[in-house]
């Protein structure tokens, strides 16, 4: 288990202090701390290539952390497209965004509360799946600061980390079984024209 220790200050700060600036040192700090972690001297980026014993190396867990606070930049700004492009890849070829922005699951969510997702723990499950704790940094109205801690469940597809909102790993392990039986029929029907 790769573990990622950021101190959060928990006094009340004014809004502005939480944004910017601060934003910026708090997840760079993080990233130092999960660099300084797991150990990796390659920085290859590819799960499972990074420490002697063959698990995920320390640019899994900053583009994780880059992928929580990308997610909570846009999210926060009214920006629900982050949640489509962290969907599976199912939804996206089934869903367009705007029948995905009708789903109820995604049509009430807001954010604009929430100022940042901040890495604290990851755990890693066969090098394509993850259980990300991040703590969610939230300013209401008067400028009250609280924090939420969750677990996020993370999948690798096509080279990247991705939380998906609305889709479930089932339905994308038997998209992908469709996709390998209809590429295998085409490749057979080629196979066949080229005779």
């Amino acid at each position: 288990m790769f573990s990622v220790k950021s101190g959060v200050n928990t006094v009340k700060e004014p809004k502005l202090l939480l944004t910017g600036l601060r934003l910026g040192v708090v997840l760079l700090l993080a990233l130092a701390l999960a660099a300084g972690c797991s150990g990796d001297k390659d920085g290859s980026g590819t799960p499972g290539t990074g420490d002697s014993a063959g698990g995920p190396d320390s640019t899994d867990i900053r583009e994780i952390a880059a992928m929580f606070r990308e997610a909570a930049v846009r999210w926060h700004h009214g920006d629900k497209a982050v949640l489509y492009d962290l969907e599976f890849e199912y939804v996206r070829n089934k869903y367009t965004f705007d029948e995905y922005l009708e789903f109820k699951q995604i049509k009430y969510l807001e954010a604009d509360s929430l100022e940042m997702l901040v890495l604290k723990d990851i755990e890693f499950f066969d090098y394509d799946s993850a259980i990300a704790v991040a703590e969610a940094v939230f300013v209401g109205p008067s400028g009250d600061t609280s924090y939420y801690p969750d677990r996020y469940r993370l999948y690798y597809q096509n080279d990247r980390w991705i939380h998906p909102t609305f889709g479930t790993i089932d339905y994308q392990l038997e998209y992908e079984d469709l996709r390998r039986v209809a590429d295998s029929a085409a490749a057979a029907e080629a196979e066949l024209e080229d005779f």
